[in-house]
């Protein structure tokens, strides 16, 4: 695959807008190629750039709006232009800095955030512990690999409330002994059956948001960290054999994965997007916390956390057109 395809195909991805085969493409060529790594690093320092230059144009906008108010005078208009031409200039040098790394990238309209879909405890404020037993056969609970609901603990606060999820281990009651793996999952289903007027032809786009964070001992770490959702027609109960299966079975399939970024004083989101088809009747959300390594044979976590996890419809909203 050549360049302009990786930029096209890494872009969606970045949208949430694969097939499970794009998915699988995507994937394999981050874990084995370090032109793709890299590229796939330019997107995300792209993406963040704009948006900060969007966010510049609106701060320098709002504030000259302000000075130009009828109840200030000269002096204080001066000042509130002065004060938006800093947060502006301050706010775009980070696409200046960006300005190398900039090769090809497709923006999307803008969004907003819709009706929540039934996602439980996504907080992680109600103190039960997850299940351990892999992904669960049940609605509404959190289960996957060892993992712990905590207070705040080893410099790490929890972004909102008093309570956040740890992974401890990659590893679950249902792992083979002889099996070694490297990667730490939480997984919630939500039942589509409940309310089919919420899932409308044509497919509707939804989102999972989740904040990621690390203790400072787990800094010098390879990791990353991940999202996905995944949406079958099948049973609650099935959850386990759809997900084993879900190259082949998933309806609509979307995953975000992203470097540590090594800031242990702030959280790290994390967005994955998709089209929920409209005979889905149950969609699997996925956390993950990854080591990455030739040989990633330490299967302890335990300085890695995740918060505030959202699933929700994302609704278009116009563009926002510069004013004459």
């Amino acid at each position: 695959m050549n360049r302009d395809s990786w930029v096209w195909l890494l872009s969606e991805y970045r949208a949430g807008r694969c097939s499970p085969q794009e998915l699988e493409e995507v994937e394999h060529g981050l874990r084995m190629n370090a032109e793709v790594r890299d590229l796939y690093v330019d997107l995300i320092n792209l993406e963040v750039g704009l948006g900060q230059c969007a966010e510049a144009v609106w701060v320098e906008r709002q504030a000259t709006q302000i000075a130009g108010g009828t109840s200030r005078g000269p002096v204080a208009r001066r000042a509130w232009a002065g004060i938006a031409a800093g947060i502006a200039l301050g706010l775009m040098a980070g696409i200046l800095l960006s300005a190398s790394v900039v090769r090809a990238f497709t923006g999307t309209r803008g969004a907003a955030r819709g009706e929540m879909l039934g996602l439980a405890n996504g907080d992680f404020e109600t103190p039960t512990a997850p299940l351990s037993e892999g992904v669960p056969r049940a609605a509404a609970v959190w289960g996957g690999d060892f993992a712990q609901i905590v207070d705040g603990e080893q410099g790490v606060s929890p972004l909102q409330g008093r309570r956040m999820l740890k992974f401890l281990r990659a590893d679950n009651q249902l792992t083979p002994p002889e099996s070694r793996p490297a990667v730490s999952e939480m997984w919630q289903v939500i039942s589509l059956r409940s309310d089919r007027s919420t899932v409308a032809a044509p497919p509707r786009q939804i989102e999972i948001a989740a904040r990621f964070n690390a203790a400072d001992l787990a800094s010098g770490e390879r990791m990353t960290f991940g999202v996905s959702l995944h949406a079958f027609a099948g049973f609650v109960e099935e959850a386990p054999e759809l997900w084993r299966h879900h190259k082949t079975q998933a309806l609509a399939s979307a995953s975000q994965e992203e470097l540590l970024d090594r800031r242990t004083s702030s959280w790290q989101t994390l967005r994955a997007r998709m089209a929920l088809p409209p005979e889905a009747t149950i969609l699997l959300v996925g956390l993950r916390a990854s080591r990455k390594g030739a040989d990633p044979v330490n299967q302890d976590f335990g300085a890695h956390y995740v918060d505030e996890v959202e699933v929700y419809f994302v609704e278009p909203s116009p563009e926002i057109l510069p004013t004459p």
